[in-house]
């Protein structure tokens, strides 16, 4: 098998995975999958080779750089020869590449600061510096590299553009590309040394080098917008994911060869006798092996990044340790063998282990003392003295260190080896558990539902999420930190020098004084990444003018995670990944691993004292004894009332100390001690580890983590009944908190309970665990993806492993049955499940009443709520916290506190909303929304938000960016303060309009219900089915269910006997006929559960919906029937069936619906939601407005015999000369009663344009925002520009063609009718509803429409074949236009008329009261602006201090 070493080339240096050397092996073998390796993409004329063109221009590169390197040396020794470099040697090298005459480039300008790049092509910035310039040194005086240095200074302007990604810098000496790396935590480049590539004749290196960087690689055109340098790096990441995809596989064969390898080995009988009877578990086995391929791995990437042996080491001991003992060694070695049944290479690995777990290392091998738990023979106790043969050892080491692709084996680069790497590996490694047979010698891993990742809610977060978290949540306390080091330096500091020297000392105390935090840290990836952040200001501060070393960086970064640094994980083998990522990150050669037990704990972030709560006064609730699965109910009930008994109860506390405050000064001064210890050599690290846990066991820290055990043991305690009655029933009960308090004996044996019960469910107590943060008010910065997991147990996951038959039962029933039997069956399984069952409903009975998450313990409680609401807690009054949760944390109705909290308090700093369509998660289903929250401690004016995003990319659309205050928040959501969700900028605007103009239907804060709305739902299809009939009875009467009806339509659909189905055009036209329904139900039922119904029809809305659905929500009269609970119903008071009629109008409009698709966030339309949609009140229509609604209204829903009582009710409202007015040719039955309207699907749809038209006048919207309601995609650049502004590019919309070229051409990211549109388009060939509308919407402007041939919908105007009439609305000056609309005569009724009921009286609108109907355009002639006649005197107010101004009427 072919191995593809990891560099090859001699002069050529690639650092991070830009372009890795995979790659760069590809294309020097012009690999034939790599895209662009030809001469055609070269530009290179027909016929001619690549080889040739290479090969003159090395001709000629050659013999400029003799006489370039002779220039050279007559520089004289200030002159940095930029000049000379340029013009005899960069100018012409970039000839050759295809540039041409490179020119020169003005100063670059980005938010203030300058960019002196010196050259560019078209969109390529490429600085070019003299020879004497280094490129990672800051140059006094020197253009280009004064302020910083070359390399810094593009980088820091690719990583600010937004319009550049790629770049290339220069001395003469090296060259470097460079491309936009914000997203990344160390630098990533490519490096060619020309000095010694030219010096040293190397024609193989410069093929490559004028293959990378020619001008090709650079260029990009409209048809390919990604050049071939992204396209190749891009073809890396992808390779790279793959090559992850195979480290996972070899990490997991590893693993295999080591536990197997041992088993098997004749001299480990006393390792097999201990697994075999049990002292020795196979879960602690497999975390020995863990921890033996953790060493490897750090030994790995120590060796690659030349960071492990000692830096004063003698040749002699280096090259020593190189040759026989360095892992670089073995990897040849299982590179090229098999391997023999000796021993000699593992016991040559171990004594490198463990002479880096001693206290003096090896001078003679050049080994350090690394000291740290990794190397200390505790990590592996039962693998000390065992062996290990050649064959099981070189076959780990080769799993770990190659992966395969077809015949080719490939080195892995853990030189560059990142977090995101070994964060992938540790996901993997959570995924697996143990399988072993100690007689057989076997040993397996196993992966299923239910193993320790899907328990511990583990997902890998990418790292271009946590770069732009880091960005909102940790760069404004750094600068916060650096402010405050300005501001106290100024104060004391005598001039100019000395104001230097004191903001660095300053500044390095402050941000070494920042303390951030991941409760969920797993293995470290938010960590690491906060540190680079940290430790590039840190190493800025203290180089002062110079630029920072590599070295320098590295010390700064070793300081940060030593001082700034805190994580915790609830898993124990993530907590130990995550130190070997921080050692890796912050190893110096020479100095031991840093001492982390402080600041990387194990254990239940949720559960335990929480931040902020006195120890010295829990109080245990007495609900902490509710029973759960498993406990003694009467037992349950003795505890509780002892604990009432014992908290009203007095007795006297006597404590250790003085008060609360010494205690915790003390704990805190003392933490800080152990903090500021040295760290310089291994028995620095040894002393520190001792006084920390010197500190842990004093008296007064285990006193006082005894008292927050017994409190937190109470919500998990295990209630039996005692054996005999004369027994003392132990529990941590409020009286035993006492007697601990007083220094008192509690009852025998608890302490130790309550100590088995804290190690089992890993209680971790805030104040006491990170004191020194306690002490300083909270964490600084707190940063994480937390676990997004249900507490309720979930049987499914639970089974999955243990029992795959119950797993996979049908249902619920059939699984609860298969559980049971397990009593019988397998008692020890059963036994387990009711352990699992009994420990997830104590965790749930924690967070509800341990009254540490009063915001969002509600509901089906989830993980990343409780999480969200503790990132919160943990940060400091200044601080800030950034989490990953699912967007459901701003509009779920089981975090409407929480997040209305978040918005009364203004703690919302951003919200970037993400969906997973493009898999950034790829365990997450593609629909599932999450978000980066980013909560502040001080109050934040306007909080940044973007939602729909799909990459990071669209972060930085300004289109998409949006800010809100928390007064606009309240606006749209009064009731839950929760969020909206708008997809652009100009959703959002426009939507805040409407909401200024009209009300919510129902403002709980301030008790407003104009419509006097209430909410029904009738019959529960599972708990009310026992009520059901599947045939008509007599006494019993339709249960509708919601895909029964659609707007304005109660005929929608039937049940045929098998299904439902729509109704066919002949059932429609059939007035008779009405739907048959699945069920039936008993018609008292019906009315009991209606109570006093004025009406003999119902009002009511389908409780299911989607965002994304053609409307999404829908509204219909339909007839008294029962009605199943996906179709709640309207309940109103007072209001007459014409108002009802106008609210039917208003909800299926489609600025309405416009307006609602922002707030639904699932598939259900629940009450909360449908209260806060924005409907215009009852006493905002006029009569016009009314006559112009209800005549449509009726005539859309009054269709069939079955709705004759609704019509009748409207016709004994208005009267019989109103609706002769209003209909002349749709006279009334003989016996006075209405008639059906007839079914015409062309004319129906007229008339709903119509209201939609109408309705978007009521909303106040001007044409241009009814447009962009209909299709975002119909408005033009510039128009989109101001959403509010009612200025139009566009002359004629209506105009087919300007229409689809306007779409063609949009790239808008917003979105709001698309199923619509895309339905109609495929039925009509055009979008007909925005047509029918926009149309409508000129006529009521009074503008003639064209009616193209053949069209039977272009207008209402356009009469039918029967007998019409025209009713005309009256002009005035506050009114629509005058609209025609002709109404056709309906056949002659046949049915009797029914009494007319009892009319509650309507009221007009008072004086004074708005009606929203001046839609004229007006320009002020004072500012210019042009505004909707309604917001004449907002604009007098707001723009002119209240003063009247003088307006020009444009239309």
């Amino acid at each position: 098998m072919q191995t593809r070493n990891r560099n090859t080339f001699t002069t050529i240096h690639t650092e991070g995975a830009l372009l890795p050397v995979d790659l760069l092996q590809q294309i020097s073998e012009n690999d034939k999958n790599l895209e662009g390796l030809n001469p055609e993409s070269y530009h290179l004329a027909p016929g001619e080779k690549l080889n040739e063109a290479i090969n003159r221009s090395w001709n000629r590169l050659s013999g400029l750089w003799g006489a370039f390197q002779a220039a050279r040396g007559r520089l004289g020794s200030t002159d940095a020869g930029t000049t000379l470099t340029r013009e005899r040697w960069l100018l012409p090298l970039f000839q050759e590449l295809g540039f041409g005459r490179l020119s020169t480039s003005k100063a670059v300008e980005i938010e203030g600061k300058s960019y002196p790049i010196s050259h560019r092509w078209q969109n390529v910035p490429l600085h070019l510096v003299g020879c004497g310039i280094e490129l990672d040194k800051r140059t006094p005086g020197a253009v280009g590299a004064a302020r910083t240095s070359p390399h810094s200074l593009m980088q820091e302007y690719l990583n600010r553009s937004d319009d550049v990604q790629w770049g290339v810098i220069s001395n003469g000496l090296e060259l470097r590309i460079l491309r936009d790396n914000a997203t990344l935590t160390r630098q990533a480049y490519i490096e060619f040394d020309l000095e010694s590539m030219f010096d040293g004749e190397l024609y193989s290196d410069f093929v490559l080098l004028w293959l990378i960087c020619h001008q090709s690689r650079f260029e990009t055109t409209e048809k390919q917008t990604e050049c071939l340098l992204e396209k190749w790096s891009k073809s890396a990441q992808e390779s790279g994911t793959r090559a992850l995809d195979d480290l996972r596989r070899g990490v997991e064969e590893a693993i295999v060869s080591f536990g197997q390898g041992f088993l098997q080995h004749p001299l480990n009988g006393e390792l097999r006798k201990r697994l075999k009877n049990g002292d020795l578990s196979a879960q602690d086995y497999y975390r020995q092996l863990l921890r033996l391929v953790y060493r490897l791995i750090f030994l790995f990437a120590a060796e690659d990044r030349d960071l492990l042996l000692l830096p004063g080491a003698a040749v002699e001991a280096r090259q020593r340790f190189l040759n026989y003992y360095s892992t670089t060694h073995l990897r040849a070695l299982a590179q090229r063998q098999r391997g023999s049944r000796h021993h000699d290479r593992y016991e040559a690995l171990r004594l490198v282990m463990t002479l880096l777990g001693s206290d003096s290392g090896c001078p003679e091998l050049a080994i350090p003392a690394l000291g740290g738990f990794l190397f200390d023979a505790r990590s592996t106790t039962d693998l000390n003295d065992a062996r290990l043969d050649n064959q099981a050892l070189l076959s780990a080491v080769r799993s770990l260190a190659f992966i395969t692709e077809g015949n080719t084996r490939r080195a892995v680069d853990y030189r560059n080896l990142g977090p995101e790497e070994l964060g992938s590996v540790y996901e993997s490694l959570l995924e697996l558990h143990p399988l072993l047979n100690t007689d057989a010698g076997t040993f397996q891993l196993t992966s299923a539902a239910g193993n320790e990742r899907k328990t511990t809610g583990s997902y890998y977060t990418p790292s271009s999420l946590i770069q732009v978290l880091l960005d909102s949540a940790l760069d404004p306390v750094i600068e916060n930190a650096l402010e405050e080091a300005h501001r106290e330096g100024a104060k004391d500091a005598k001039d100019s020098f000395d104001k230097e020297k004191i903001f660095a000392r300053l500044a390095s105390s402050r941000l070494l004084s920042l303390k951030v935090c991941d409760p969920a840290c797993g293995s470290g990836h938010f960590l690491i990444a906060a540190a680079h952040r940290i430790a590039g200001r840190l190493a800025e501060v203290r180089a002062g003018d110079n630029e920072p070393s590599p070295n320098e960086t590295r010390r700064a970064l070793r300081d940060v995670i030593r001082h700034c640094i805190y994580g915790v994980d609830i898993n124990p083998m993530a907590v130990e990944l995550c130190k070997v990522n921080l050692w890796l990150e912050s190893l110096e050669p020479g100095k031991p691993l840093s001492f982390l037990d402080s600041h990387i704990k194990c254990g239940n972030s949720l559960v335990g004292v929480g931040p902020g709560m006195d120890i010295s006064q829990l109080e245990v609730p007495d609900e902490a004894f509710n029973p759960v699965t498993g406990d003694d109910r009467a037992m349950a009930a003795f505890l509780k009332k002892r604990n009432k008994n014992e908290r009203e109860g007095k007795e006297f506390i006597v404590t250790v100390l003085h008060t609360r405050e010494d205690l915790d000064r003390w704990i805190a001064e003392r933490s800080r001690g152990v903090e500021a210890m040295p760290e310089d050599s291994a028995a620095d690290v040894q002393a520190k580890a001792q006084a920390y846990v010197d500190l842990q066991e004093s008296v007064e820290v285990l006193r006082q983590r005894q008292m927050a055990d017994f409190w937190t043991a109470a919500f998990f305690w295990k209630i039996i009944a005692p054996a005999r009655k004369a027994f003392e029933i132990a529990a941590p009960t409020q009286g035993q908190i006492k007697r601990l308090r007083s220094g008192r004996e509690v009852q025998a044996g608890l302490p130790e309970q309550v100590r088995q019960l804290s190690r089992a469910v890993n209680f971790f107590h805030w104040p006491l665990e990170f004191a020194e943060a306690a002490a300083a008010g909270g964490f600084d910065c707190v940063l994480g993806n937390p676990p997004w997991e249900r507490i309720k147990l979930q049987e499914e996951e639970f089974f999955a492993a243990r029992d795959p038959q119950i797993a996979a039962a049908p249902n619920k029933a059939a699984r609860a049955q298969s559980i049971e039997a397990l009593k019988k069956t397998n008692p020890a399984l059963f036994q387990d499940f009711e352990e699992a069952k009994h420990a997830a409903e104590c965790a749930s009975k924690f967070v509800r009443q341990s009254k540490r998450y009063l915001l969002t313990a509600v509901g089906d409680v989830n993980t990343y709520a409780l999480f969200a609401e503790h990132f919160r807690s943990l940060a400091s009054a200044g601080g800030r916290a950034g989490v990953i949760v699912p967007t459901g944390i701003a509009t779920d109705d089981t975090t409407k506190d929480f997040f209305g909290d978040l918005v009364d308090k203004r703690a919302i700093a951003s919200l970037f909303d993400f969906e997973n369509r493009e898999a950034i998660f790829p365990g997450v289903h593609r629909s599932y929304k999450f978000c980066l929250l980013t909560l502040s401690g001080a109050p934040v004016k306007q909080a940044r938000f973007v939602f729909f995003a799909t990459r990071v990319e669209h972060l930085r659309d300004e289109r998409r960016r949006f800010t809100l205050d928390p007064a606009e928040i309240a606006l749209f959501n009064p009731n839950t303060r929760t969020m909206p969700v708008f997809r652009t900028r100009a959703d959002a605007e426009l939507t805040r309009a409407i909401y200024q103009r009209v009300p919510v239907l129902v403002n709980e804060r301030t008790g407003e219900n104009p419509w006097g709305v209430s909410f029904l739902r009738m019959f529960d299809m599972s708990n009310d089915s026992g009520l059901f009939v599947t045939e008509p009875r007599e006494g019993y009467v339709r249960l509708y269910e919601a895909k029964m009806f659609w707007h304005y339509d109660h005929r929608w659909a039937t049940f045929d006997g098998q299904d439902t189905r729509e109704l066919t055009p002949s059932e429609k036209h059939n007035q008779q006929y009405h739907v048959t329904t699945r069920y039936y139900v008993p018609n008292h039922e019906v009315l009991n559960r209606l109570g006093c119904l004025k009406h003999k029809w119902l009002f009511a809305f389908r409780g299911i919906t989607n965002a994304t659905n053609e409307r999404s929500m829908v509204t219909s009269i339909i007839p008294l029937v029962g009605v199943g609970n996906s179709a709640p119903i309207f309940l109103f008071d007072q209001i007459t069936p014409t108002l009802c009629t106008c609210l039917d109008a208003n909800s299926a409009c489609i600025p309405f619906d416009f307006t609602n698709r922002f707030k639904i966030g699932g598939t259900n339309l629940n009450f909360f939601i449908v209260k806060q949609f924005p409907v215009i009140p009852p006493n905002r229509y006029s009569k016009e407005e009314k006559k112009f609604i209800i005549s449509r209204v009726i005539e859309l829903s009054f269709t069939a015999y079955d709705l004759l009582p609704f019509a009748q009710d409207i016709l004994n409202e208005i009267g019989v000369e109103t609706w002769n007015d209003w209909f002349p040719h749709s006279p009334l039955a003989v016996d006075g009663s209405p008639v059906p309207f007839p079914w015409d699907e062309d004319r129906r749809t007229v008339l709903r344009a119509e209201l939609d038209a109408y309705y978007a006048r009521l909303y106040g919207l001007n044409r241009k925002q009814l447009r962009y309601i209909l299709d975002p995609a119909d408005l033009t650049e510039h128009e989109l520009e101001d959403i509010l502004d009612p200025w139009e590019e566009v002359s004629d919309p209506l105009d087919p063609v300007g229409y689809a070229q306007r779409v063609a051409a949009s790239d808008f990211p917003g979105e709001t009718f698309r199923v619509l549109k895309e339905k109609e388009t495929k039925l009509f060939g055009e979008y007909r509803t925005r047509r029918l509308v926009l149309e409508a919407w000129e006529r009521l402007e009074g503008v003639e429409v064209g009616n193209p041939d053949g069209d039977k919908a272009q207008s209402a105007a356009v009469a039918p074949k029967q007998e019409t009439i025209s009713v005309t609305l009256p002009k005035s000056e506050s009114r629509l236009s005058a609209v025609q609309t002709q109404l056709p005569a309906p056949a002659k009724p046949t049915l009797p008329m029914t009494p007319p009921s009892k009319v509650v009286k309507e009221i007009d609108p008072p004086a004074g009261q708005p009606t929203l109907t001046d839609f004229g355009l007006y320009k002020c002639e004072v500012c210019g602006k042009m505004v909707m006649g309604y917001e004449k005197a907002n604009h007098e107010q707001e723009k002119h201090g209240g003063k009247g101004v003088d307006w020009k009427k444009m239309r």
